[in-house]
């Protein structure tokens, strides 16, 4: 647990799960208790808020970026926790936060884990304000990964903090997303000018530079990969340029499995040998979601057609 400056805190994804988010709390320093940016899927991170002098209990509001399980699958141990809990969502992922999950897609990418839905308290909208204390925090829609993704932007000691929640995430059709919409809230972040990025998965990122780098790779990554998946399936030269911007990115599970599919496709392809070679490097552990990821758009689909 890492303080990103006073009484604003970053926790990361827990090793239990291939997937799971990053946690922010800000401590409101106010009757409003604590406030947790998308809790993730486990709780074992509290004994860390102990060890900051912070209890648990206080968690009094939960603001949710997106409706994707790895961000708000332990809302319902809050709520266990804490039943006058608020939890603030985008009207547009209403509906998904409060269902219960699609179990093909938990069984893929998130295996043995049990959700419980709860209700939304607060359904947030596009530059909306939200006070607790003295903090006011503004809900910015920015979809394209998810119909209602939200990044809330607040200014404290005088650095613009944005949290954002899964800048790198896809913005595929499949699964939700929208390449254009996404396309454009990213711009719209990166107008923002953040000091501090609180990205959902990477963590927090600054300076600025760092920042919009890191935004502008990932509208890059998102490009690709909606011609290599939606696009152009068959097209070997995108699937070798998706390949090493992971590998770029320093995500070398995905890479590794994007450069396997590349030469499923083309197994004498001498630069997706060499890329492999060099992913392989980095001993990642080995993942399989590309052709999850293809047979989900194969049903999508077929069903969109009949």
């Amino acid at each position: 647990m890492i303080e990103i400056i006073n009484n604003i805190y970053y926790i990361e994804p827990s090793k239990e799960a291939i997937f799971d988010s990053a946690k922010y709390i800000i401590d409101t320093m106010s009757d409003d208790g604590l406030i947790i940016i998308d809790p993730g899927l486990y709780l074992n991170y509290f004994t860390k808020l102990r060890e900051n002098s912070l209890d648990s209990k206080k968690i009094n509001h939960c603001l949710i970026t997106h409706a994707h399980l790895d961000h708000y699958g332990a809302c319902y141990k809050l709520l266990e926790m804490n039943n006058d809990i608020k939890f603030y969502v985008h009207n547009a992922d209403v509906n998904n936060f409060e269902e219960i999950v699609d179990e093909e897609l938990s069984k893929n990418f998130y295996p043995g884990y049990k959700y419980s839905p709860v209700k939304v308290s607060v359904k947030v909208y596009d530059n909306q304000l939200l006070k607790f204390g003295d903090l006011e925090i503004k809900c910015l829609h920015t979809p394209g990964h998810s119909p209602g993704a939200t990044a809330y932007y607040v200014e404290i000691e005088g650095y613009r903090i944005l949290f954002a929640g899964d800048i790198g995430g896809s913005a595929l059709e499949h699964s939700g997303g929208n390449i254009d919409d996404y396309n454009k809230s990213m711009c719209k972040l990166i107008e923002i000018e953040p000091d501090i990025l609180c990205e959902g998965h990477e963590g927090p990122i600054r300076p600025n530079e760092k920042a919009e780098e890191f935004i502008r790779n990932c509208i890059e990554f998102n490009d690709l990969f909606h011609k290599a998946i939606e696009e152009s399936p068959s097209d070997i030269q995108i699937w070798y340029k998706l390949a090493k911007n992971v590998y770029e990115m320093k995500d070398y599970s995905f890479a590794l499995d994007i450069c396997n599919h590349l030469l499923d496709l083309n197994p004498g392809n001498k630069k997706g040998i060499q890329l492999r070679n060099l992913i392989k490097k980095q001993n990642p552990p080995e993942v399989d979601f590309i052709k999850v990821i293809l047979k989900r758009r194969d049903e999508y689909v077929k069903t969109k057609h009949k």
